[in-house]
């Protein structure tokens, strides 16, 4: 990073990519130096941050949030190059990409991930449309069913249920909240089928339960499913500093309780929401029919009297 900051005038393309790995199924690209840089890469005509392909155990996103939360970090990124050809990027940019001015862009490509962020809406607006020739976009793809949350995948609505209540019967019997997160978790990897040592493996990571190093070392080798994926669990917590000099887990301070809604409703979480159909609509009425335009959608939820609808908004 401190060459691309130190020369950014010299620099023509930016290609960011990694292993698969990452934590609780999520790969985040944070770029909080760079975008709180001065540097401008005036030079630069090819952004890509690696894609999500097909078999990847881990979702690459782009943020800046310990909570994977969609936010402005591409657009933020984006402004720094004002003379950008192509941008490839796993996390869409928010609507303030479009109040800027890139003469030069004319190929985007886009997977939504977690969120879309509105960005086809955006986009049909935009003066920016007119340019392109060619969009390739990845609407959301995960289940409405899912809800991803920054410590763990939730894979059932009913699993959460039951935790929330056994939380709740904690919180009333003892009023301790660490030890109500502490069960509501314990039950909620129990309904999900997690033997003892993983449920053990998965408390300490939220920071619920104590280990030594040793102890901790000894269940990422159970638990994880590759070396690299190990290596990069010890480096985050001996990072963070939770190690003593003799080895030992030293809790951190105490923090607010984790925070799980109880009337959470999964049907109203804006994560994992496909675009609407609206906004296609919109998209498709604002191409241009006499240019030339490559549009390739990786949508896989819509109907074929929907799909039939947007060939008839937009025939060649």
């Amino acid at each position: 990073m401190d060459i691309i900051l130190d020369h950014p005038d010299k620099i023509r393309s930016l290609h960011f990519t990694n292993y698969d790995v990452g934590a609780n199924g999520t790969r985040d690209w944070n770029f909080t130096r760079l975008i709180e840089s001065e540097a401008v890469f005036q030079n630069l005509i090819s952004f890509k941050v690696q894609l999500y392909l097909r078999g990847d155990h881990n979702t690459p996103i782009i943020t800046q949030n310990q909570d994977y939360s969609f936010d402005n970090s591409v657009t933020q990124l984006l402004k720094k190059m004002p003379n950008i050809y192509k941008f490839e990027v796993p996390t869409p940019a928010d609507e303030r990409l479009f109040e800027v001015v890139f003469s030069n862009l004319k190929r985007i490509t886009v997977q939504s991930n977690y969120t879309h962020g509105n960005f086809i809406k955006n986009l049909a607006k935009s003066p920016i449309l007119s340019q392109l020739d060619s969009l390739d976009f990845t609407d959301v793809a995960f289940d409405q069913e899912l809800s991803y949350r920054s410590h763990k995948a939730i894979e059932a609505d009913e699993y959460y249920k039951r935790a929330i209540a056994f939380k709740k019967d904690i919180i009333a019997k003892t009023g301790d909240k660490k030890q109500a997160d502490k069960a509501f978790l314990t039950k909620m990897y129990q309904e999900e089928g997690l033997e003892a040592g993983a449920i053990i493996y998965e408390l300490f990571n939220a920071d619920l339960v104590a280990l030594t190093k040793e102890e901790f070392i000894e269940l990422a080798h159970k638990y994880e499913e590759a070396e690299e994926d190990i290596q990069v669990s010890i480096e985050c917590f001996e990072e963070k500093g939770v190690w003593d000099e003799v080895g030992n887990y030293v809790e951190p301070k105490e923090e607010d309780s984790l925070d799980f809604d109880e009337d959470f409703d999964l049907a109203n979480n804006e994560l994992n929401k496909r675009t609407p159909f609206e906004d296609y609509k919109a998209l498709f009425k604002a191409i241009d029919k006499d240019k030339r335009f490559h549009f390739k959608l990786r949508e896989y939820y819509l109907t074929q009297e929907q799909l039939f609808e947007l060939d008839q908004l937009n025939p060649k």
